[in-house]
């Protein structure tokens, strides 16, 4: 979060409102982060619909098949496939 303008001025967002669209917790330091991955190690964390709802909106596919893709697309691209 330090770096959040320093970001928005040089690269930008491709939401106009960033903080609309992306939901969940922005975890600011070490001890905030070590109580995320306690939260979610224990089920206990309470933003999952948001970030389904993200991940509807940012992702083309939702299954387990990434690295099959890209190691497909690679493939093609030197010519294996």
């Amino acid at each position: 979060v330090d770096d959040f303008n320093e970001y928005k001025a040089q690269n930008g967002f491709v939401f106009e409102n960033f903080s609309d669209v992306i939901k969940g917790q922005y975890i600011k330091d070490y001890d905030e982060l070590v109580q995320f991955l306690d939260d979610l190690s224990n089920n206990n964390y309470l933003y999952h619909k948001e970030i389904h709802d993200i991940s509807l909106l940012a992702n083309d596919f939702r299954d387990d098949r990434s690295s099959q893709r890209v190691a497909d697309f690679i493939a093609n691209k030197i010519g294996l496939k």
